[in-house]
This record gives structure tokens, C-alpha cells and sequence, in this order.
């Protein structure tokens, strides 16, 4: 799957929203091994959070959320909710995204 080695890169992206207008933010890209996970800021402007961010792997995306200072893994099965963003709830979401 993969040899341990991670590294990650940081890219700006442009976001546009409602009432703020055009801003830059940054994209983190972890390398793990020979697959790819991306962190794509969404925007803040969020019903029921401040901000929001996609998870990209080969497999999947999944949601995160920040509400409050911290950050939420957004659960859509059975029904949408957030679960606290810990190491086995970021572990979960690596498996989910990477093949």
C-alpha cells in the first residue's frame, strides 16, 4: 500500500463567495507513499460552521468542518452529523479516501 513516507506541499487557491467576494487560501496535498490526499478549503461562509474542507483521495471525498475552533468529520450514514476531528477519526478518513 504504501512505504510510511509522507510529505506535504501547500498550494493558494482562489475562492469566491457571497458577501466577502474573491479571496486566496491555501491547499494541503499529503503524499503517503505513492497516493495523493487533498485538503481543499470549500469556504466559510457555512450553515452551522465556520468554514469547510474537502477531503480528496483516489477513493473518495469526505467533508470537514470547523465550528468553533475545532474541527468535525462530517458523517453522512444513516443521517448527517459530525464526529470530533481526532487521530482515529483523521485515520478513518485516510482509509476511506485512499485506495
Amino acid at each position: 500500500m504504501h512505504d510510511g513516507t509522507v510529505r506535504c506541499s501547500t498550494r493558494p487557491v482562489s475562492l469566491e463567495e457571497d458577501y466577502i467576494g474573491e479571496y486566496q487560501a491555501e491547499a494541503l496535498t499529503l503524499l503517503i507513499g505513492n497516493q495523493s490526499v487533498a485538503f481543499h478549503p470549500k469556504g466559510t461562509l457555512i450553515v452551522g460552521a465556520d468554514g469547510r474542507v474537502d477531503v480528496r483521495g483516489q477513493r473518495a471525498v469526505r467533508t470537514m468542518v470547523l465550528k468553533g475552533g475545532k474541527w468535525f468529520v462530517v458523517e453522512q450514514s444513516p443521517q448527517l452529523r459530525t464526529l470530533p476531528f481526532t487521530e482515529d477519526s483523521f485515520q478513518r478518513v485516510l482509509e476511506e479516501v485512499m485506495e
